[in-house]
C-alpha cells in the first residue's frame, strides 16, 4: 500500500509539473503571437520609413509616373493608417486628463514609441514635390525616426529574451 501510495505521490508531482510547463507554453505561444502582430506592423513601418529616406534621393524633373506629388502623398496616407494602426497595440496614455473634446482614441498622450512615426509624416508633408535640393536635408531626420523607431521596437520585441525562452522551451520539450 506504501508503494502504491509513494507511486501514486510521484505521478501526481509528474502530472502537475507536465501540466505547469504546458500551461506554461500555452502563454509563451500567445504571447508570441501577439508579438508577431505588433512585428507585422513594425515590418510596414520600416519600410515607410525607408521610402520616406529614399524618396528624398529623388530628383522631382527626373520623375514620370507616379510623380513625387502622388508618391508623397501616398506616403502621407501609409504613415497616417501606420499611426493609428499603432494605437492599436499603443494606446494613448493619461486619457481622461486631456483633450475631452475628442474621440477617445484621439485622447490624452500619444505613446513615444510612435512620436517617430508622426515625425516621418511631418517630415513627408515637407517635401519638396518641385525640387529636390531642399529634399536632401530631409534624408537623415527620416533617417533618424528610422532608428528611433527601431530602437525603441527593440525594447518592446525584446529579441534575445525571446531567443532565451525558446532553448528554454526546446529543453522542456525533450524533459516531456
Amino acid at each position: 500500500a506504501a508503494v502504491a501510495a509513494a507511486t501514486s505521490v510521484l505521478f501526481a508531482r509528474r502530472s502537475a509539473r507536465r501540466q505547469s510547463q504546458l500551461q506554461e507554453v500555452e502563454l509563451a505561444n500567445w504571447k508570441n503571437q501577439y508579438l508577431a502582430e505588433i512585428r507585422h506592423w513594425a515590418d510596414d513601418c520600416m519600410h515607410a520609413l525607408s521610402k520616406g529616406a529614399h524618396l528624398c534621393d529623388l530628383d522631382p524633373q527626373k520623375i514620370q509616373t507616379p510623380s513625387l506629388f502622388e508618391r508623397r502623398h501616398a506616403l502621407m496616407i501609409d504613415l497616417s493608417s501606420l499611426i493609428d494602426r499603432g494605437r492599436w497595440f499603443f494606446p494613448n496614455e493619461h486619457l481622461s486628463a486631456n483633450r475631452t473634446e475628442r474621440r477617445s482614441f484621439f485622447r490624452g498622450f500619444r505613446d513615444p514609441l510612435l512620436d517617430p512615426l508622426v515625425a516621418a509624416y511631418d517630415l513627408t508633408k515637407r517635401l519638396n514635390y518641385l525640387d529636390q535640393s531642399d529634399n536632401l536635408t530631409l534624408r537623415d531626420d527620416f533617417v533618424g525616426a528610422k532608428l528611433d523607431f527601431g530602437a525603441k521596437l527593440q525594447i518592446i520585441l525584446d529579441p534575445s529574451s525571446r531567443n532565451a525562452d525558446f532553448e528554454r522551451f526546446l529543453t522542456m520539450k525533450q524533459e516531456l
